[in-house]
């Protein structure tokens, strides 16, 4: 289940009370030609995030480092000619070990195209940002944010396409 709503990332904060319920994925990427480089940020929250979406619910962080090659498109964003197949490779967590579970730390594929419409308009660069899909089962890809480049936001032109800030734009129930 996803959790609409604006998301606010926390690093450093306290930890909560309780295990992880829900986790965000946050990520920077370069694209180069056939090649995909960068990082992803896993933040995980306690069960009290669902209402109240509070950096308060804060619990811990994955770091993972990703590359990736050119793949081709899978099911599930109709706008995406092509994906990347990544790998992901742990660098640092603050996370105690049972809450770093393989099921969401696995993504496969990512890929860029069209937002599905109910995110369409949104994100932090509406007008210059498209849609951030991922696999975890590298057979179809879900929609899970905005991509945009970061030169946008100084007001420069992302011709050619530089290093890209991909925003959530909703979190992962971790217990259902």
């Amino acid at each position: 289940m996803r959790s609409a709503g604006l998301l606010l990332g926390c690093l450093g904060c306290a930890p909560s009370g309780g295990g992880a319920a829900w986790a965000v994925l946050h990520a920077s990427v370069q694209l180069e030609e056939e090649r995909l480089a960068g990082y992803q940020v896993w933040e995980l929250f306690g069960p009290e995030w669902e209402r109240q979406q509070s950096a308060s619910a804060h619990r811990c962080v994955v770091v993972q480092s990703l590359e990736g090659v050119v793949a081709a498109p899978l099911q599930g964003c109709a706008g995406c000619a092509a994906s990347w197949e990544v790998v992901a490779t742990p660098l640092e967590s603050d996370c105690p070990d049972g809450e770093q579970r393989a099921s969401f730390l696995s993504v496969s594929h990512y890929a860029f195209g069209a937002p599905p419409a109910e995110i369409d308009g949104g994100g932090p660069q509406p007008d210059d940002s498209t849609g951030w899909y991922v696999s975890f089962d590298g057979l179809r890809l879900e929609p899970l944010g905005w991509a945009w480049d970061e030169r946008v936001a100084w007001g420069d032109p992302a011709d050619p396409a530089g290093f890209q800030v991909l925003t959530p734009a909703w979190g992962w129930s971790l217990t259902e």
